[in-house]
């Protein structure tokens, strides 16, 4: 019996190959922002409005279009916003795609600075590190010093916030921790090391600071830590949240001191250092008379 048309050309249509023929089987990726959860095709057509237009459609044929190679991108469209609603902080990401913490966000921003701060030092001559600092008795020099070992009083402060003690330090006989005492001892005590020397007791300190910063609590951070002052601040009482957007740009606050030693660098370093906070602290420390 002799087939239809229909039937013909039916059968003269290329039959499924079975999954064992090598071929890529179509896949479904799942990506997971906050509470929020996108079945994404492994690959899509290419489009000129992906959110809205299906990965693949049926062809005039019967048969499906082959994927295009590229990786759809609607999750770059959809990702922001399912950030926004799930809390997190705007505009910080991990590379694979989730949202930063805010203490993760503190803790890139303080790797951030201090790569660029170790920049900074090394890039200094001999005698650049030994001028004396305006409006200051310590020397370019030991303004590197003093950030290569106050991480550790901060870190303690972090762990007495776990704790649930007071948050503001204490000498071992119970006193006020003075804080301008302790830094003109380690100071002096570093005067003949060398920057390098200095640079690695920061990375040192720097690694132990953070294991103990990123072991705080959502309620951590709303916790209200004194501030018992220093030799040009008043104490005050802020919560811990607010005091480590300020504190993570500890490095640029004190680039500005160094460089009223030396004239033109700021000017090379540019935006780094033009920061509202930075020019905040600028102006609690050093008023102008």
């Amino acid at each position: 019996m002799r087939r239809s048309n229909g039937s013909a050309r039916r059968s003269a249509l290329p039959s499924p190959q079975p999954a064992s023929s090598g071929r890529r089987s179509r896949t479904v990726r799942s990506l997971i922002c906050g509470s929020a959860l996108l079945s994404l095709p492994a690959r899509a057509t290419p489009c000129s409005r992906p959110c809205l237009r299906r990965p693949t459609t049926p062809s005039s044929s019967g048969g499906r279009r082959p994927p295009s190679r590229l990786p759809h991108p609607r999750w770059r469209v959809l990702r922001p916003t399912l950030w926004r609603r799930a809390g997190r902080v705007r505009g910080n990401s991990r590379p694979g795609g989730c949202a930063m913490s805010q203490l993760e966000a503190i803790v890139a921003e303080l790797d951030a600075h201090r790569i660029r701060f170790e920049q900074f030092c090394l890039s200094l001559t001999a005698e650049e590190l030994e001028r004396s600092v305006p409006g200051s008795t310590w020397l370019v020099r030991d303004f590197i010093a003093h950030l290569a070992t106050i991480d550790g009083p901060v870190a303690e402060m972090f762990r007495a916030v776990r704790r649930g003690e007071d948050a503001g330090l204490r000498t071992a006989d119970g006193n006020r921790f003075d804080v301008d005492e302790w830094n003109e001892h380690r100071v002096r005590e570093r005067r003949k090391h060398s920057v390098e020397a200095l640079l690695e007791e920061a990375r040192r300190e720097r690694d132990l600071l953070k294991r103990d910063l990123l072991a705080l609590t959502d309620d951590d951070l709303g916790r209200p830590i004194r501030f018992a002052g220093d030799a040009k601040r008043p104490p005050t009482t802020v919560p811990l949240g607010a005091y480590l957007r300020g504190w993570c740009k500890h490095d640029p606050m004190h680039v500005v001191d160094m460089c009223r030693a030396l004239p033109g660098r700021a000017e090379q370093l540019g935006a780094w250092l033009e920061d509202p906070v930075v020019a905040r602290y600028q102006a609690a420390m050093n008023p102008e008379p």
